[in-house]
């Protein structure tokens, strides 16, 4: 079975490798992709997948498909920082999505205004039994929900 995984956002998707921060360029939360948000206005970003809210932190949150499958999505580098400055959630955890329902507003003006970057990572977690692959093409622009992953079991 494939899950795909779409994007929370509109904006540049890129490989993990150049994003400004080693827990994610060296995959060591885990494989994914990155984007470059379309925008740097308030925006919502959106679930990738359908499945259940298993962390709301703000600046980023988890959410676990059906098949078990939890997909981080991390909003820009190091704004855990900022202390919730730029994020409002509309979910919680424990609430049912389904890919492109809006999860929360973020606003990656405030990230920029603080010397942070505005990159999100999209990874995989625990996914040491899975296969992690690009489904869509690098520097290329994608728009919210537009498929960016495809996780299958090894």
């Amino acid at each position: 079975m494939t899950l795909t995984i779409h994007a929370p956002l509109a904006g540049l998707l890129q490989p993990l490798e150049v994003v400004d921060d080693p827990v994610f360029a060296h995959e060591i939360v885990g494989p994914g992709a990155a984007l470059a948000p379309a925008s740097l206005e308030r925006q919502q970003v959106l679930s990738p997948i359908d499945g259940t809210v298993a962390k709301m932190m703000g600046h980023a949150f988890v959410v676990v498909s059906r098949s078990g499958v939890p997909v981080l999505v991390h909003m820009g580098i190091n704004t855990i920082n900022l202390a919730g400055e730029g994020f409002e959630p509309i979910r919680r955890e424990g609430d049912q999505v389904r890919a492109g329902d809006p999860l929360t507003y973020w606003n990656p003006q405030v990230a920029v205004d603080a010397g942070l970057a505005p990159t999100v990572p999209v990874i995989i977690l625990d996914s040491k039994t899975r296969r992690v692959d690009v489904t869509g093409d690098y520097d290329s622009e994608v728009t919210p929900v537009d498929a960016i992953l495809a996780v299958s079991d090894n």
